[in-house]
Parts: C-alpha cells; sequence; structure tokens
C-alpha cells in the first residue's frame, strides 16, 4: 500500500531595510525617546498558504502560522515586533484570526495566527523598538520565519 504525500506551501514575499534617522535625537548626551519606533508598511510582507491534500482538507482543515526569527547579527536590546494587517483573500469556508496585536518575534517559534482554508496576500506589518545611544552604530539583520502547520 502506498502513501500519497500531502504537500502544503507557505509564500512569502517582501523585505525590509530600515534606518534610523540622524536628526532624531534632538541634543547631545539625550537618548532617544522610550516610545520611539520605526514601522514598515502595512504590507512589508505578502503571504499565500495551502495545506493542499484534497478538497476536504482544504475546506475544512485547520492551520496555524508560527513566526520566529533567526539573527544573522542582532543586538537583545531591539524588539522587532509583527502584526497581520488584512486577512488576505480566502477561499469558500475560509477563516482567519488571531495575530491582528503587535506581537514580539523571538528567537523560538510562537504562534502568530490560525484559520481554516487557503489564503492569498496576508499583509504583514513589522515594527522595531528599543532603540538607544548605548546600542553600537551597526548594521543590525534578522531573518523572520514563518512556519505553516496543520492541524
Amino acid at each position: 500500500m502506498s502513501k500519497k504525500g500531502v504537500s502544503q506551501y507557505l509564500n512569502t514575499s517582501g523585505s525590509w531595510y530600515p534606518n534610523v534617522a540622524s536628526n532624531v535625537i534632538a541634543e547631545a548626551g539625550l537618548n532617544y525617546n522610550t516610545t520611539y519606533k520605526i514601522q514598515s508598511q502595512t504590507n512589508q510582507t505578502m503571504l499565500n498558504l495551502s495545506l493542499g491534500g484534497g478538497i476536504f482538507n482544504t475546506l475544512f482543515n485547520g492551520w496555524q502560522v508560527d513566526v520566529s526569527r533567526s539573527d544573522i547579527h542582532w543586538n537583545s536590546n531591539l524588539k522587532l515586533e509583527v502584526k497581520r494587517t488584512s486577512n488576505g483573500t480566502g477561499s469558500i469556508f475560509s477563516s482567519i484570526s488571531g495575530g491582528t496585536i503587535d506581537q514580539q518575534v523571538l528567537t523560538s517559534n510562537s504562534s502568530f495566527f490560525n484559520g481554516v482554508g487557503n489564503f492569498s496576500n496576508i499583509s504583514v506589518q513589522y515594527q522595531i523598538s528599543g532603540f538607544s545611544v548605548l546600542i553600537p552604530v551597526d548594521t543590525y539583520s534578522t531573518t523572520v520565519i514563518f512556519t505553516l502547520i496543520d492541524n
């Protein structure tokens, strides 16, 4: 007896290269305002996802998207957050929930949002905070990882 493989996919598009403006600190000796943050566009990353595995699985099986980051060169004082800013377009009987409030992206997986059915063009926004004059001037980089889990 052979089993057919079930294909699922999560496709992303978009990248973000923010810069801290030099005029944010108005006077020598001062630090950044504690509320200072940089936000990406509301559709900085677009997600498309599909469970595959036949019509029943596609229409009725639940899934969740986890989020994490893999640091290339990152300062632990910087706080990267993510949120879902649209529902995208879903298939018939589809639903989507969660992820609409800023959530810190950690180096370990955490649940981001969940739903049922296939979706395209789910938009995601990023935010970075935690800036300080005590953080060395450098180029910091991390990769955000989205993982689709078939429930």
